[in-house]
């Protein structure tokens, strides 16, 4: 198991320093839990899974189905973010390219209700204009 923590630490690009810092422990205790000399507790394994560390790789050392980097985790993160609207046309952009996007972009338009006219796409829908 524990050179299984040290490999989910360097996969997440921390130093034992740095790791140690964040989960509230000491680079002697990090390194401890890396060499096998000290078991780490269950609140440290807790700490390590929540920023990111493959928990099942730990203790199985095959790496679980839905393990995602720290990039991925940020892109998944910011993604819930956005409405609907806003994930469709990232989604699109992903799929699609950038050019598609655009054109995707001007064909979802909404109908605006408020102000002077009916418009919609730029058109008002009273005059056919």
């Amino acid at each position: 198991m524990h050179e299984r923590i040290k490999t989910e630490r360097e996969r997440l690009g921390y130093s034992q320093e740095e790791l140690a810092k964040k989960l509230g422990t000491t680079r002697v205790t990090q390194g401890k839990y890396e060499t096998g000399k000290t078991q780490p507790t269950t609140k440290y394994l807790l700490a390590l899974q929540d920023i990111g560390a493959d928990i099942y790789y730990i203790f199985t050392g095959n790496p679980s189905s839905n393990s995602l980097s720290i990039e991925e985790q940020l892109l998944l993160k910011k993604f819930r973010e956005f409405d609907k609207l806003q994930q469709g046309m990232l989604l699109n952009m992903f799929i699609n390219g950038k050019e598609n996007e655009q054109k995707e972009a001007v064909q979802t338009t909404t109908i605006n209700f408020g102000g002077i006219g009916n418009q919609t796409a730029g058109r008002d829908i009273n005059n056919g204009r």
